[in-house]
């Protein structure tokens, strides 16, 4: 007798407790890609074992290919979209029923003519009735873990709202966003990139909000009275690398980045050549980090 092995796919019981979300993203090559979020449900649905809902998650990432970090190649799990009669549904390896996943006309043609979705598995539980600011609370790991680094030097005692604070500092980035829905960028002399606004604190600066508008104004030349704030907290932290600079006597270290959304109706104004050679408006589609490019776009809606 012979017995034909398979892959042992998800189990009934965690079938009938996950949460589904979707929404049109972007992808690595920049080309839009339909995307989607499973999770468990809450914990409490099953009660005196709290860790059992990532314990199933991590096992169905395993049936899949296994958890990767975000630059990680995705694996090609095969196909296992269908479109039946408008809806979309989800038949993971070795399932024994479908995954009916919630969509929306737009997402469902997106889906249509891709044929493809990149999907997220959600190890932490997450409630199927959890809105757009929630999941992007959920999705956003990567904040935490900037957070956790700035906080840990903090912890230590470090001024870092001083530029000489070693291994990095604090700066302060503005999101300009203009009356047509593009965002500001100038080229910077100093790496000859095409950035955001920003820079580093200054003594005279109270907060990261005015820190953030000041360098604003001194690099675009657009008075700080035709420029508003959408609000007094950072849309969008970045933990970047910065190179080591012989002629300031500067090794290499990290800036950890805050970035406020202001608007304007303004046009640019008189450039900080000493620091910027150009300044140019850019869509949203421009950005290059994902979490910045959605969190603009919310922010806009």
């Amino acid at each position: 007798m012979s017995a034909l092995l398979t892959p042992t796919g998800p189990e009934l019981r965690l079938l009938v407790a996950l949460a589904a979300w979707s929404w049109p993203g972007t992808g690595p090559d920049g080309r839009e890609i339909a995307h989607i979020l499973i999770a468990h449900g809450p914990a409490s649905a099953l009660p005196g074992n709290a860790g059992a809902p990532e314990a199933r998650m991590r096992r169905l990432a395993d049936s899949l290919g296994g958890l990767g970090r975000a630059a990680d190649v995705v694996p090609d799990v095969g196909r296992c979209l269908q479109i039946i009669g408008g809806h979309v549904f989800l038949h993971l390896p070795g399932a024994s029923r479908r995954l009916r996943l919630p969509s929306r006309p737009d997402w469902t043609a997106l889906v249509a003519r891709t044929g493809t979705a990149v999907l997220l598995l959600g190890l932490e539980p997450l409630s199927q009735s959890a809105g757009a600011s929630q999941l992007d609370t959920y999705l956003d790991t990567e904040d935490k873990r900037e957070i956790g680094v700035v906080q840990g030097l903090l912890d230590d005692g470090d001024d870092l709202t001083s530029r000489k604070s070693l291994p990095g500092h604090v700066t302060a980035g503005a999101i300009l966003v203009g009356r047509d829905g593009r965002v500001l960028h100038i080229l910077h002399n100093a790496t000859g990139k095409w950035l955001l606004p920003g820079g580093h604190i200054e003594p005279s600066d109270d907060t990261l909000l005015q820190a953030a508008g000041r360098e604003l104004a001194e690099e675009t030349g657009i008075p700080p009275h035709v420029v508003t704030p959408h609000g007094e907290l950072p849309l969008h932290i970045d933990v970047h690398d910065i190179a080591a600079n012989p002629a300031k006597d500067e090794p290499a270290h990290q800036h950890f980045d805050f970035r406020f959304l202001f608007r304007t109706t303004a046009d640019i104004g008189e450039l900080q050549t000493e620091e910027v050679t150009d300044a140019a408006w850019r869509t949203v589609e421009s950005l290059t980090d994902e979490r910045l490019k959605l969190r603009v776009a919310q922010a806009l809606l």
